[in-house]
């Protein structure tokens, strides 16, 4: 063999500079698959005892909530991380589903502020109640569908909204109209939709009642009409078990009837009605039920649930895109004292599968609310919202935790507040305070029926009594230390939320800890980018894309450039796939090559 000549070295090392580009390309093709979201809120799940829930009201010490068989609840559990503090900032699934889709608080909504400055010009509260909650059009522009759909991801929702001022009268009327509202919300796709809830004897007079194979069903032709392109977010909120009797609807209303019309033909739902009938395959649900009594309605619901939540599970893994989809299971609110701000009416059952980033099968027990879900999922899409929100992402945290065994400060006594009419209540660390205003309270209504204390001012110590509120110490001397720090922290959530004034929200209580940049957040965020290029989230502190707001600046300029030697720099230091690692070496490599020819 001869010498290789200068012209043969240049040759070879052109040769070895093009290969890593392609192992680039095929890095970042993997890498920049951002992920699709699901929320799965049925309304109003039980929190069956094998979930840990809150101790039961001091009025039914001897309640029991036994679970019928839920593989794929069980599996999301099993697979994913279990939330066992998880909260939501009020009891009722419209004031509850505002949160979740705004990622703020229910007193920060502005059709909840202007209907109480009308109605109630004195009062420092905003009063929050489902009627209050409708999306308004600063909302309608302003939530998580409407930030996810202008990143490029594709919307859509099935099941009931609960955030349009359309009467319920109206579900069988103009269902196009329905959708269309839902539309103007930020979401691409509407269907299987129940604009509202189906009230009073409805059920019985109109021509349809909960359909879950029919909602499943539209659900799963949004998920397989979508292109493995572009990530996509479903909103996913079954109707049961909540009222009109569950039992009723199996039982007496076709799966043909639907608040669309009549359908031509049953769905063909997998792991429900395909290869059998819809009666054949609703049988098979009272056969599954625990209770065939009271709580009947419960097990009837959450088996229906379950068996959707499967059919999607199975739609997603035909597409090979499970694992890239990030799933959470959350309850709309506590089911025992729903309208109340005990315990059993805003701490809720959540698990969250999704491997790629968050550990299988532990238990979390971090202090978290259903706007931290908004601000993670905002995270993990690399989207900055273009308004402020309430949350707070516990991605990094929850990762931290499966390391060391055990959530931070920060995450332990942090304070979380709850909204219901005029009623405030708090949680700091093992603390909780509750404060009533009289006239029409649904939680001075529970209390009574339940057991609880009827005091307007109650404190409770959450880890001395085992998570119970069955004593009120709002009066015992030793805790009047305590009780003025809480309640100071309640009156400053209060005059942060006063329906009067405009200002931007920010926190009482402990400050969220800064999301520094890492090198590993840094090239997992410029891979994730489709075009444009990259800003670093003033809340999350990880890089979003900047979208349009950046064309023009080609990969060429001077941003460009710094954008790839901060990748390649970073791969170089661990960061990142193994393929992308050794990309960003050989880069280095043919850079200096190149600098030197």
């Amino acid at each position: 063999a001869g010498r290789v000549g200068p012209v043969g070295l240049a040759a070879m090392a052109f040769s070895w500079c093009l290969a890593p580009a392609l192992v680039l390309d095929v890095a970042f093709a993997q890498a920049a698959r951002r992920p699709n979201f699901i929320i799965f809120q049925p309304d109003d799940m039980p929190f069956y005892d094998s979930w840990s829930p809150p101790p039961n009201a001091p009025g039914r010490p001897t309640r029991k909530s036994l679970a019928p068989s839920l593989p794929h609840m069980a599996r999301i559990r099993s697979e994913g991380v279990v939330f066992s503090n998880a909260y939501v900032a009020s009891p009722t699934s419209g004031t509850s589903g505002f949160a979740t889709m705004t990622g703020r608080y229910p007193s920060r909504s502005g059709h909840a502020r202007w209907k109480t400055v009308e109605e109630y010009p004195d009062s420092k509260r905003t009063r929050t109640t489902v009627q209050l909650t409708k999306f308004n059009p600063h909302e309608r522009k302003n939530n998580i569908a409407a930030m996810l759909q202008g990143a490029g991801y594709r919307t859509g929702m099935a099941g009931k909204w609960h955030h349009s001022f359309i009467s319920y009268w109206n579900l069988i009327d103009d269902y196009r109209g329905q959708q269309d509202d839902i539309y103007n919300s930020g979401f691409d796709w509407a269907d299987g939709i129940y604009i509202d809830n189906i009230k009073g004897d409805f059920a019985t007079s109109g021509n349809f009642s909960h359909n879950v194979e029919w909602v499943t069903a539209k659900a799963i032709e949004f998920i397989n009409n979508n292109s493995n392109d572009q990530p996509f977010f479903l909103y996913f909120n079954p109707t049961v078990p909540r009222s009109p009797s569950v039992r009723t609807a199996l039982e007496m209303f076709p799966c043909t009837e639907t608040p669309a019309g009549t359908l031509a033909s049953e769905p063909e739902v997998p792991g429900m009605t395909q290869g059998t009938t819809c009666a054949g395959y609703r049988e098979t649900i009272f056969a599954r039920r625990t209770y065939r009594s009271i709580q009947e309605d419960g097990d009837l619901g959450s088996v229906w649930n379950d068996d959707a939540l499967g059919a999607l599970m199975a739609s997603l893994e035909a597409k090979g895109i499970l694992d890239n989809t990030f799933i959470a299971v959350m309850m709309d609110h506590g089911v025992e004292t729903k309208w109340a701000l005990f315990e059993n009416g805003v701490r809720v059952a959540l698990s969250v599968r999704f491997p790629s980033q968050l550990p299988a099968g532990i238990t979390y027990g971090g202090h978290v609310i259903n706007m931290d879900l908004t601000q993670t999922i905002f995270e993990l899409a690399r989207v900055t919202p273009s308004y402020d929100v309430d949350g707070v992402s516990w991605l990094q945290e929850v990762q931290a935790a499966a390391a060391t065994g055990q959530p931070s400060t920060y995450w332990t006594e942090r304070c979380l507040f709850f909204e219901y009419q005029f009623d405030r209540a708090v949680r700091c660390g093992c603390l909780k305070y509750i404060s009533i205003k009289t006239g029409g309270s649904t939680t001075l209504t529970s209390a009574a029926t339940f057991g609880y204390s009827q005091e307007v001012n109650q404190l409770y110590d959450l880890c001395a009594e085992g998570g119970s509120e069955a004593i009120n110490l709002h009066a015992y001397p030793g805790h009047k230390a305590m009780l003025s720090d809480i309640r100071d922290k309640l009156f400053c959530h209060a005059a942060r939320t006063n329906p009067h004034r405009i200002r931007r929200y920010r926190a009482c209580g402990l400050e969220a800890p800064g999301a520094a940049t890492t090198a590993a957040n840094d090239i997992a965020a410029a891979a994730a980018a489709p075009s444009g290029n990259l800003s670093v989230g003033p809340r999350s502190g990880l890089a979003s894309t900047t979208g349009a707001a950046a064309a023009g600046q080609g990969a060429a300029g001077t941003n460009g450039q710094a954008e790839t030697t901060m990748m390649m720099s970073s791969g170089a230091r661990g960061a990142g796939p193994p393929a992308l690692r050794a990309a960003g070496s050989l880069f280095l490599v043919c850079s200096a090559l190149a600098a030197g020819s």
